[in-house]
């Protein structure tokens, strides 16, 4: 995702002035079902289930409420709902895609039982 600020054109990677999407990708081994998982994740906190909600749009598209930084950005006044329609900028997919080759190499030994 490149450091720019300015909107991606639809299809690419989304453009980010701060790096918490960036910061937000994680990878986990679950040895239950001896599985792993890569992925952007926040748990929890203020704002979390906004950015859960950003994170899905952004890969897939949709519709998204902007919050109060954002709609003072864009110089929206007042308390009324600011809806925005977004066009999948998918960031995950493209990733995988171009790594998918590496990944058995890169996860050897990674995981001891």
């Amino acid at each position: 995702m490149p450091d720019r600020e300015g909107l991606a054109p639809p299809g690419q990677p989304p453009r980010m002035e701060s790096a918490w999407l960036k910061r937000s990708v994680r990878s986990a081994w679950d040895r239950s079902s001896q599985t792993s998982l890569a992925g952007p994740v926040r748990a929890g906190g203020a704002g979390a289930a906004e950015e859960r909600m950003l994170m899905r749009v952004l890969e897939f598209g949709g519709q998204y409420v902007l919050g109060r930084r954002a709609r003072r950005r864009r110089r929206i006044r007042g308390h009324r709902r600011a809806v925005v329609q977004v066009k999948a900028k998918p960031y995950m997919a493209p990733a995988l895609k171009k790594e998918r080759p590496r990944l058995p190499k890169l996860w050897a030994g990674s995981v001891q039982g």
